[in-house]
């Protein structure tokens, strides 16, 4: 849970920073540290959303559900591309930038809104269990 935050703050940094880069303009050094955070960023919420999914998953059944789960994700992010390249076109740079910006406050709002729902997850799945998934895969 404390990580699913630290991504989200993370993420909304690392937009902010895409915001500054395009006010700036042709800074090679923002550019580094831009992308820098940004791919740190991805990576580390990708382990955090993989561990999520995976606390959702009944032991038995653990890659049908995350295959189920991970698609879902992903037809998010699918559908979601069309609109933001029509916002692209349609904003300048840094317009567009703080549109991202304001998208990720909703989520760490839910995040922050919903402590108990995540403390149920891990009270309900077994440490053995999850010992045992590790060891399968």
């Amino acid at each position: 849970y404390r990580l699913l935050i630290v991504c989200g703050i993370l993420q909304l940094i690392a937009s902010i920073l895409f915001t500054c880069h395009a006010v700036l303009g042709h800074h090679l050094q923002w550019l580094f540290l831009t992308l820098g955070c940004e791919h740190l960023c991805l990576g580390v919420s990708q382990i955090a959303l993989i561990a999520y999914l995976s606390q959702l998953c009944q032991v038995p059944f653990v890659a049908s559900h995350y295959a189920l789960l991970s698609s879902f994700a992903s037809l998010v992010r699918v559908s979601f591309s069309g609109v933001a390249g029509f916002a692209a076109d349609h904003l300048t740079w840094p317009e567009f930038y703080l549109c991202v910006c304001v998208s990720c406050i909703p989520s760490l709002l839910l995040l922050l809104c919903c402590p108990r729902h995540f403390s149920k997850i891990s009270e309900t799945i077994d440490p053995e269990q999850r010992h045992e998934v590790v060891a399968r895969a």
